[in-house]
Order: structure tokens, then C-alpha cells, then sequence
């Protein structure tokens, strides 16, 4: 619904950019069900009515989700303009912060039990030894904190160098 959303679209297709447009549909529009938000619950219809080839892939699985993305990065790369790919997800927490927003009364509990049997993250994580994805996890969570470590001993950048690499 946002007006920058749209002139991207259009001119990503107006100047047959090599854009694939990625829309995550969590089935909400900050804290309303999307159909309270939306004539057009089909969001890669609206890339549609901007001349730009678009998908949608309603399934979780993520090797279906894999399949088609590469697919519709081969077209980009191939010259032929953008394309959009709407993936249906859901959002765990709550729009903005890391906390889960139940207390709100625009979702229930409830809805997330369904997800959370089809955790894609967990489906691939089924496909690895017990030791394998513990020693992968365990490598992440100190790449974090070696991150998150870096960040706050880090100065802040001076004027100069934050606006450099900026397109002007």
C-alpha cells in the first residue's frame, strides 16, 4: 500500500532493470490482517499491472521457495527485466521488536501452532547430524558475538563517512 512500493515497480519495469523483487507476505500490514488493508490480497498481481513477470509460492517448503527463485534469478540475469516472486511466510514476532505481540488482539496464539509444525529452519535442520547442526549453530551464535562485540567497541563514524558509497 506504500507509494514508493508501486513507483519502484514501475520504474524497475519502465527501465527493464535487473530487479528481483522479493515480497514476504506474512499475511499482515503492520498490526491488521491484510485483508483489512487490501482490495488485492494477491500481491504479485500488482507487479503484474506493472508489466512484470511475478510468481507466488503459497507452500513453505523450502526447497519449492529455492527452485523458483533461481529460476526467476536466471531470467533477471539474462537481461530480460525484473521479476517479482511473492512467498508466503509468517511473521513470529511482533512487527517491530523481539517480542511476540498476542496482547495486541489482531492475532491469537493459536495461529502460530500451524507454523510452527512446518519451521522450515527446522526441516533443514532435520536433514543434519545431531552434531553437525549443533557445531554450526554453536560457529553463528559466536559470529554474533564477535559482531555484536565489534559494533560496541566500534567509534561512530564521522560525518564525512556517512555519506560515502551514497549514490548522489
Amino acid at each position: 500500500s506504500e507509494g514508493a512500493f508501486h513507483e519502484s515497480l514501475n520504474f524497475a519495469s519502465l527501465k527493464k532493470l535487473p530487479i528481483l523483487f522479493v515480497c514476504e507476505n506474512n499475511d499482515y500490514a503492520i498490526h491488521a490482517r491484510l485483508s483489512d488493508r487490501a482490495a488485492q490480497m494477491d500481491l504479485y498481481k500488482l507487479a503484474e499491472s506493472h508489466h512484470i513477470p511475478a510468481q507466488i509460492v503459497k507452500e513453505s517448503d523450502i526447497f519449492t521457495l529455492r527452485n523458483v527463485a533461481n529460476s526467476m534469478v536466471t531470467e533477471v540475469r539474462s537481461g530480460s527485466g525484473p521479476q517479482f516472486l511473492e512467498a508466503h511466510a509468517y511473521r513470529w514476532l511482533e512487527h517491530v521488536g523481539p517480542e511476540d505481540d498476542w496482547n495486541l488482539g489482531y492475532r491469537s496464539e493459536q495461529e502460530i501452532i500451524k507454523w510452527e509444525k512446518d519451521d522450515q529452519v527446522e526441516v533443514l535442520g532435520s536433514l543434519l547430524s545431531k552434531k553437525l547442526r549443533l557445531q554450526i549453530e554453536k560457529e553463528i551464535n559466536n559470529e554474533v558475538k564477535k559482531s555484536m562485540i565489534f559494533a560496541h567497541q566500534s567509534p561512530f563514524p564521522s560525518k564525512e563517512e556517512l555519506s560515502k558509497h551514497v549514490y548522489k
